[in-house]
């Protein structure tokens, strides 16, 4: 956390962060890896962490590039049946709601995340928004 004092009554500027993203071909399809890795066109674009508190009924994740920069943190509920997530971007700290529309329902991911069918939406979502 850091702390601005106002000298003069001006506050200190604030800090640029680049967001590089990986040059590739946005065309191809994404790979998602056990170990929270993000693939596209065999190269590592991202990682995602799920971060929900113990006893939660919302999940939350953070998206970061490989660089560990986060690219967004994103809550939603129903776990893969979800429909709708809350996407708060870093590049431009906005936060949004964002449909993430299944056809299937009651979704069960046997090995990996447990909610690995909404994230690769989400990541979609991001990819085509050049978040990510």
């Amino acid at each position: 956390m850091f702390t601005f004092i106002a000298r003069n009554g001006k506050a200190a500027p604030a800090a640029k962060v680049e967001y590089v993203l990986v040059q590739r071909d946005r065309s191809w399809p994404l790979d998602f890896r056990e170990a929270g890795t993000i693939e596209q066109q065999s190269k590592l674009i991202g990682n995602y962490r799920d971060v929900t508190p113990n006893g939660s009924n919302v999940d939350y994740y953070e998206i970061s590039l490989p660089s560990g920069l986060m690219v967004a943190k994103v809550n939603f509920k129903e776990g893969n049946d979800s429909q709708v997530c809350e996407i708060t971007t870093m590049k431009d700290n906005l936060k949004r709601a964002v449909p993430t529309p299944s056809k299937e329902r009651n979704v069960k991911v046997l090995m990996g995340d447990r909610n690995l069918e909404v994230v690769k939406r989400i990541v979609k979502w991001l990819v085509d928004n050049r978040y990510l």
